[in-house]
């Protein structure tokens, strides 16, 4: 099976708030979309979303690999043999994370859609960045509330000890 057609879009998404991590304040995310269609015209996405002052890549670096592997033909390959590919993209976790997407829509077509197709709402996670303890409370009160399951916690305060304190917290709370 190989993709007939390929193609990228590149974001910016403006956050409704700020998530405050250990290194710095991020108000708005960019990505990049990759699209690939079947031969039966079937789209399939995957998400290319290096994280500012974590990732090893950049988003810039992510597009140049990209138009250089347009160029190059290497998505209109046998899906096996990109998914044999993928070693080559140990050192950039998020396109690699990207094209893994693709390949997993394909080989899972089937049941992905039927899990997907039937709801309403899919609530993914929330996230809540380096924030006072009582925020942390009510804003957890509230994604709980909404059914969210899994909810990320940035940490990395200067005292570890409040980090401990927040967790501990959340935990005997919820």
């Amino acid at each position: 099976m190989k993709f007939a057609k390929f193609s990228y879009k590149r974001y910016l998404c403006n956050l409704s708030s700020n998530i405050v991590s250990s290194k710095s304040v991020i108000n708005n995310k960019e990505v990049i979309i990759l699209q690939a269609i079947l031969e039966n015209n079937k789209a399939f996405y995957g998400e290319v979303s290096p994280l500012k002052s974590f990732s090893k890549e950049n988003i810039d670096d992510c597009e140049k690999i990209i138009i250089d592997l347009i160029n190059k033909n290497f998505f209109y390959n046998e899906i096996e043999s990109i998914k044999n590919d993928l070693i080559l993209f140990d050192d950039l976790p998020s396109l690699k994370y990207g094209i893994e997407q693709l390949i997993f829509g394909v080989e899972n077509q089937n049941n992905f859609n039927n899990l997907i197709l039937n709801q309403e709402k899919i609530n993914i996670n929330g996230i809540l960045g380096i924030l006072d303890s009582n925020e942390i409370i009510n804003k957890i009160g509230h994604l709980v509330d909404n059914e969210f399951q899994t909810i990320k916690l940035k940490i990395g305060r200067e005292n570890c000890e409040e980090d401990l304190k927040i967790i501990n917290k959340i935990f005997n709370q919820f």
